[in-house]
């Protein structure tokens, strides 16, 4: 008919060239994949940094908190029923120091009249209220705030535990804060009750006795070595690997 026209076999041809074939496809994505794949760990890397940023803010609250509390107390810093003084003929739990709060059971036990121990003094005296602010973003762990948000607000006694160690005292036994000696004395760290506590694994952010806080790098993992007998199924670490840790700790203390 005259109103049709033939498409030329050049204008097939043409169009053709420019159509992706499987192979074509095949390589963009195998291309994409690289690319993923190479972009993926800086993904994760920067991920882990901004969780230590929240991390070290969340230690430098707290230590301003124990500020607040030892300038109302004459320098005394809160103390805890796991960290025995030179009177007590009981053994320190250094590595139950992780706790802000006893269960009904444990109070009982222990005979005290507040349930609130340790860090958990600065949320009871509100020093330092967030509960957030307890809970390392980086955990992975038994002790995930998701665990106990639920009885923060509870009037009922039940254990609360946090994802910091609280050292409880200097290196030379002193609650006085103001006194303490050395000065870059390891006070608040990543919690030390299991391997698994000690939430960067590779390091971690260290509140020191004069409040600076800093990131203590550990890529040999030495810490976690000396928690390994801490493990997730409810055994924790021993007191005297805990106290090991914050002797090291203590000595690589910044300049």
């Amino acid at each position: 008919m005259a109103g049709l026209r033939s498409t030329s076999p050049r204008v097939v041809s043409k169009v053709a060239s420019r159509a992706f074939t499987l192979i074509d496809l095949l390589t963009t994505i195998a291309v994409i994949t690289v690319l993923i794949g190479i972009l993926l760990p800086s993904l994760g890397t920067l991920r882990e940094t901004a969780r230590r940023t929240v991390c070290r803010s969340n230690i430098r609250q707290i230590g301003f908190g124990i500020a607040s509390y030892a300038d109302e107390r004459k320098g005394l810093i809160p103390s805890s029923i796991f960290k025995a003084d030179a009177s007590s003929r009981r053994e320190s739990e250094l590595q139950e120091m992780m706790t802000l709060r006893l269960d009904t059971m444990d109070m009982q036990g222990r005979n005290v009249t507040s349930a609130w121990d340790g860090l958990g003094l600065l949320h009871e005296g509100e020093y330092l209220r967030g509960p957030k602010v307890y809970y390392c973003p980086s955990h992975a762990g038994l002790h995930p705030f998701s665990r106990y948000a639920p009885v923060w607000g509870d009037r009922n006694s039940q254990e609360i535990v946090c994802n910091y160690q609280y050292r409880g005292a200097g290196p030379d036994g002193s609650r006085y804060l103001f006194r303490m000696e050395p000065l870059k004395a390891a006070l608040v760290s990543d919690g030390m009750r299991s391997a698994r506590d000690f939430s960067h694994v590779v390091g971690a952010n260290i509140l020191r006795a004069d409040l600076s806080a800093d990131w203590y790098p550990d890529p040999t993992r030495f810490v976690s070595g000396i928690l390994k007998n801490g493990t997730d199924d409810g055994n924790p670490a021993d007191s005297e690997d805990v106290d090991r840790a914050w002797r090291h700790l203590d000595s690589s203390r910044p300049n």
